[in-house]
């Protein structure tokens, strides 16, 4: 007579158990651990099945809100990034969640909301991503001003500076960098010294030697109008050519 699979493996837990000298009920107590082992593997996979999943949604959902921001949809890239950074948050996704709220805050500012740009940059500085730092700094230098913070902004873009420079001594040639580091400075040149204008064109003279991918291009030129908008010593005036790569 064939015994059932599961009698055969009650079988070889009993048999383990007394191979081992467990004590009595060993095959039983082997079994039931076994079966809680195999419990937690199980709830495991579906936990990974299900992050993996909402990592596939949130990574695409921030990305056409970059896309609605480049073609000054507002309400559309908030609404893609708002979905964005809460499934990152639901995961507990730090780069997600820190890459969410910049995006985020990045279509605030370019729709001049300038209150909840502020507001969502600093909730970025709450998760540890580094690469997003100077990004982040970046955006509160460009909001601050517009809410009479002088001296917030100026804080604010050096620091912005200060953490590109850090990134890009681990990789020299991140263009993301070099071109939020040029803008720091741009920013530094209104706020603090007109000097500062110089070290931008070096920075983005840099830059577009790398890349003068249109998206790229378009993406700095939008941050470089609303820094510059209202600025008028024309100090910015020659440096934006060379952002746009039309002055080598």
């Amino acid at each position: 007579m064939r015994r059932s699979a599961s009698s055969l493996r009650a079988a070889l837990w009993d048999a383990l158990g007394q191979e081992h000298d467990f004590g009595p009920g060993a095959g039983s107590r082997l079994r039931h651990q076994a079966g809680d082992v195999e419990d937690v593997e199980a709830r495991l996979a579906r936990t990974r099945d299900v992050v993996l999943a909402q990592l596939r949604e949130q990574g695409p959902t921030v990305n056409l809100a970059d896309a609605h921001t480049a073609a000054e949809n507002w309400s559309l890239a908030i609404e893609c990034a708002e979905n964005g950074t809460r499934v990152a948050d639901e995961i507990g996704s730090a780069q997600g969640s820190s890459t969410g709220r910049v995006t985020l805050a990045t279509a605030y500012l370019q729709a001049d909301a300038f209150d909840a740009a502020l507001a969502t940059a600093q909730a970025a500085r709450d998760y540890d991503y580094a690469p997003m730092s100077d990004n982040v700094a970046l955006i509160l230098g460009i909001a601050s001003p517009r809410q009479g913070r002088a001296n917030a902004a100026r804080e604010a873009f050096g620091e912005a500076v200060n953490a590109a420079d850090a990134l890009l001594a681990r990789t020299p040639g991140a263009y993301d960098e070099l071109d939020n580091r040029a803008l720091a400075l741009c920013g530094l040149a209104i706020v603090d010294d007109p000097a500062r204008a110089s070290e931008a064109s070096e920075a983005f003279h840099a830059t577009r030697r790398i890349t003068r991918a249109d998206g790229i291009v378009a993406r700095v030129l939008s941050l470089f109008d609303t820094l510059a908008d209202g600025e008028e010593t024309g100090t910015l005036a020659p440096v934006r050519a060379v952002a746009a790569g039309v002055i080598d």
